[in-house]
């Protein structure tokens, strides 16, 4: 199972429904939740939460791939900041200072995610935990940095775009929000991806309906029919 990708068990079960559909004389289980009508609707259920998780997964790579970027330019501003401090003699403990936090904050590295999940078990994502903690980490050292870098004297006057007040500030927001928006959107695809593995290998689930669906042909039509023969050949 470990290769199987949800889509393609739902492209099997979606395939059995429509072969038992055809069948004459008509499909009838004794398990009214067996009927094509009910075991559709189910389906339906399950491409919903494909989709949804498709989507969240989708708005979770780019929010990502935003902070990574976001926090490449934090670092080149850091380093800016810390050339101005040391052009100035009149800076150079504030640049002592701004050189240390500088420092840690280019050595910031977020443990890498495993990427999406392929199979149908392995739930892979984002990593948390320790990820988040070193954004939430870079946050603080940029903050630092910008405080430090506010405290030298005279420090705004003639002090370029890219690190004025205004830009690092936009920059720290910027990181901020991002932290939030996908620690919550991580949170929510977690409990997606939950649900989503209940009904696919849940008690109720697409592969117990699967299984009696052809169990309910074969009791229907015979085991040697040829309906029974045919479904037989859709694997889970």
């Amino acid at each position: 199972m470990g290769g199987e990708s949800f889509i393609e068990r739902y492209s099997r079960a979606d395939l059995l429904k429509s072969m038992i559909n055809g069948f004459s004389p008509a499909f009838n289980p004794a398990d009214t939740l067996l009927t094509i009508s009910s075991f559709t609707s189910f389906l339906t259920s399950i491409s919903t939460i494909n989709v949804l998780i498709a989507t969240q997964e989708g708005s979770l790579t780019t929010s990502a791939e935003t902070r990574s970027a976001l926090v490449k330019t934090m670092k080149k501003r850091g380093t800016q900041i810390v050339g101005r401090l040391k052009s100035n003699e009149a800076w150079v403990a504030e640049w002592g200072a701004a050189k240390l936090v500088a420092d840690r904050l280019r050595g910031m590295r977020a443990p890498k995610g495993k990427g999406a999940a392929q199979g149908l078990f392995p739930e892979a994502s984002v990593t948390r935990g320790k990820g988040g903690q070193a954004f939430a980490e870079t946050a603080l050292l940029f903050e630092q940095l910008m405080g430090i870098a506010s405290g030298a004297p005279n420090w705004s006057l003639g002090v370029p775009v890219d690190i004025s007040p205004t830009t690092l500030t936009t920059l720290l927001n910027q990181l901020k929000s991002l932290n939030t928006s996908i620690a919550t959107l991580q949170s929510t695809l977690k409990t997606n991806r939950q649900k989503r593995q209940a009904l696919y290998t849940g008690p109720k689930s697409l592969q117990v309906k699967f299984q009696a669906l052809k169990n309910a042909v074969k009791g229907q039509y015979g085991q040697d029919s040829a309906e029974a023969a045919s479904v037989r050949g859709v694997k889970w």
